[in-house]
């Protein structure tokens, strides 16, 4: 089993914004905020205002977890019928 270092899923996840910016025909985002003054910043005002940026989406965006595909493969014989890079292509072509 082959794992991915942080810095080419880091590159990997900034080129699939921008895929994605560009295939709804919208500029990628240029600004990055760290997460964790993030997270102290909207835990400070969670419920005081009516924020769409909650601490608990703050949590569920910035949370790094990584689900490998060996074990459905082997155990259930699933394949994936593309390259995930062309079905997200897909998705976010369908949902246009």
């Amino acid at each position: 089993m082959i794992v991915p270092d942080e810095a080419f899923v880091k590159r990997l996840r900034l080129a699939l914004i921008e895929r994605i910016a560009s295939l709804i025909g919208v500029r990628s985002p240029r600004i990055r905020i760290p997460a964790a003054p993030l997270g102290l910043v909207i835990g400070a005002l969670d419920g005081r205002v009516g924020l769409l940026l909650t601490s608990g989406r703050v949590a569920s965006l910035t949370n790094r977890s990584r689900y490998l595909s060996d074990r459905i493969v082997q155990e259930l014989g699933f394949s994936f019928a593309k390259p995930m890079p062309d079905g997200i292509e897909d998705v976010v072509r369908a949902s246009l």
